[in-house]
């Protein structure tokens, strides 16, 4: 069931995410949201401070990750900005982050819009590779993309 689905004031056809996710049973739903279903953001990330919708900071320790030698962790906090009318939509980003050991805190953060729309923060955790001060993507299972939270507006 999508959270468009969750929209109980529309009739069939005529549901809309907007009118889904400001249900009990819509914003649940969404919370669950996790790209990658085999590793969920909670089984190798801490999130030592919640997502600041003021602020657009949030404070990570990744652990529960099997880092091998000339591996580490690239993290990168997403800020995706929709206008549930027109479904304009903007994505920001904070930059990767990059660390080298488990149990390391990185604080990470976005400019936050001021326009008042449907905002969600998401956490991207990814495996690389590292050649001195390069660095490649690769492709894991342990790659974790997951919801951190939203504001509805």
């Amino acid at each position: 069931m999508g959270v468009k689905n969750c929209d109980v004031l529309s009739e069939k056809g005529t549901k809309t995410f907007e009118k889904g996710i400001a249900t009990v049973a819509g914003a649940s739903l969404f919370r669950k949201f996790q790209l990658n279903p085999k590793r969920s953001l909670s089984a190798g990330t801490i999130i030592n401070t919640p997502f600041n919708f003021e602020t657009g900071t949030v404070s990570v320790t990744p652990h529960h990750y099997k880092l091998k030698s000339r591996m580490c962790l690239g993290l990168e906090l997403l800020l995706l900005q929709i206008d549930l009318n027109t479904y304009d939509y903007q994505v920001i980003r904070s930059g990767i982050q990059y660390c080298d050991a488990l149990h390391q805190t990185i604080d990470l953060e976005v400019a936050v819009p001021q326009e008042q729309v449907f905002m969600a923060a998401f956490l991207f955790v990814g495996k690389c590779s590292k050649e001195g001060k390069s660095y490649a993507w690769m492709r894991d299972v342990e790659v974790s993309f997951g919801l951190l939270d939203f504001k509805i507006v």
